[in-house]
């Protein structure tokens, strides 16, 4: 069950609502004024901002025309400049003129003077005029008579320079073949400096060429020669042999011997092959004796022998004459050998 109000509370509650109503009622008219005050206001901000706009489209404007009146000015003060340049110019060109002129004037009235003192001495001039005509009319004479020389003058002159044109041609023709011989004397001459510059080259090359064959030739010893040692090689075994080498050191010191030259060995000595040529140079002396034998015209023969600690040591000698062929061939020598 609720509370019993007193009548006091009842009417403080009433009169209340009826504040409260009131107050709403305010409300709702200060909100519609509101709105309506800013519909206002946004319009006017709208007249502002397109007044604004003008404004700027205005002070846009006001600028071009400034840069253009800026642009303007100094045009005009260039053209001031060059104007007062015009006029100093005028001016200095005024004054020169009534220089001028005064100068004129000047010599018009000195020209005045002397036409008078000219009128004046006008009769003494005629007869000097006469006397002028008269040497003029000789003078004319004469200029004719110059005239006709001159005209002949001309006619042997064009023939002497058509001559001198023919002899002009013919040397130009005489200068082109001559010319064209010279450029071809040229060029046979560069021609033949190619040809021994190459022939140079060629006998150079071929000259190396020879001198690196025979220096490759030279620079290689051979010992053998188709198979068989060649006579050289023998003599040098049996030189070195006799010298006191070992027959298994051939090799080595003729190589050693040969290196020290710059020269290459090739092929090698073996101790039989050694052996078999100081047999062969044995019976080579052998045969050379009995040959020399036959053809010496007379021999002598001697011999010796002794012993030492029971070894017997025997030494022969053979001197042989001149050949029978060389004596025949030579009689100063037969006769030499007859009387020995």
């Amino acid at each position: 069950m609720p509370p019993q109000r007193s009548t006091a509370q009842k009417a403080a509650l009433a009169k209340g609502r009826e504040n409260a109503h009131s107050s709403v009622k305010d409300f709702e008219e200060a909100f519609t004024k509101a709105n309506t005050d800013l519909e206002t206001a946004t319009v006017k901000i709208y007249l502002l901002e397109a007044d604004l706009h003008d404004a700027r489209l205005e002070c846009g404007d006001l600028r071009q025309k400034l840069v253009l009146s800026s642009d303007k000015c100094k045009s005009l003060s260039q053209e001031l400049k060059l104007q007062k340049g015009k006029n100093k110019g005028l001016y200095h060109d005024l004054r020169v003129e009534r220089r001028g002129r005064q100068q004129t004037q000047n010599q018009r009235d000195i020209l005045e003077n002397q036409i008078l003192l000219l009128k004046d001495a006008g009769l003494e001039t005629t007869k000097d005029m006469n006397k002028l005509m008269t040497h003029a009319d000789l003078a004319v004479n004469k200029l004719i008579g110059a005239e006709k020389a001159n005209a002949g003058l001309k006619t042997e002159l064009s023939k002497a320079l058509q001559q001198y044109q023919l002899d002009v041609e013919a040397s130009r023709a005489k200068l082109a073949i001559a010319s064209k011989k010279l450029r071809d004397a040229r060029a046979s001459v560069v021609k033949l400096k190619k040809s021994i510059a190459r022939f140079t080259v060629n006998k150079e090359k071929a000259i190396s060429k020879a001198t690196d064959a025979l220096m490759k030739k030279k620079s290689v010893h051979h010992l053998l020669e188709k198979g068989k040692y060649t006579e050289e090689t023998r003599n040098l075994i049996r030189l070195l042999v006799k010298a006191g080498c070992g027959r298994d050191y051939i090799t080595e010191v003729i190589s050693a011997v040969l290196r020290t030259a710059g020269i290459t060995v090739v092929g090698s000595i073996s101790r039989r092959t050694v052996s078999r040529v100081i047999l062969e140079g044995y019976y080579a002396a052998c045969i050379q004796i009995g040959y020399e034998m036959q053809e010496a015209a007379g021999i002598t023969i001697s011999a010796d022998g002794t012993s030492h600690r029971s070894i017997n040591y025997n030494s022969r000698h053979k001197l042989n004459n001149m050949y029978k062929d060389f004596l025949a061939s030579n009689p100063l020598w037969m006769e030499l050998v007859s009387r020995l």
